[in-house]
């Protein structure tokens, strides 16, 4: 999966880092006001594992009702957005049954989505595709 590196804007990983402490960014564009960020101790050791692994591995959704949000998929989507690499989480369900959701949308990348998107679901039986926003046209229909 190629990540286009160039001609985009992708947020500093260093204005990543200061976000999730809950300090200004250096850059400007980089987090909202309106999407929190700011990581608490648990989510912070979570976000520092995931950094090592290359996946966030998460108990449950990882929403906070006091923030109305979830501040660990926020941040850890930023900073691989700010890499050019995938999203990949794995929520554990409480269950049994784990979630594995992969985020290609920080590649910016859009002609490559429907390819991406393909050979993921013919990884694994059940698998689901879910787009939000616009769906990329092309010729292979999506399952």
């Amino acid at each position: 999966w190629e990540a286009k590196m160039e001609n985009v804007w992708r947020p500093e990983i260093n204005d990543v880092e200061r976000i999730s402490w809950g300090k200004p960014a250096k850059k400007k564009g980089t987090g909202s006001r309106g999407v929190p960020h700011r990581l608490n101790q648990d989510e912070r050791f979570l976000f520092d594992q995931a950094r090592k692994k290359g996946f966030l591995e998460m108990e449950g959704s990882g929403w906070r009702s006091q923030r109305r949000d979830a501040p660990l998929l926020n941040t850890y989507r930023s900073l691989c957005d700010a890499r050019g690499q995938a999203s990949i989480v794995l929520h554990k369900g409480s269950t049994g049954i784990d979630e594995l959701v992969i985020d290609i949308s920080p590649l910016r990348n859009p002609e490559t989505f429907q390819q991406v998107a393909q050979e993921c679901i013919q990884q694994q039986e059940g698998g689901q595709i879910v787009f939000e926003g616009n769906e990329p046209s092309g010729d292979e229909p999506l399952d």
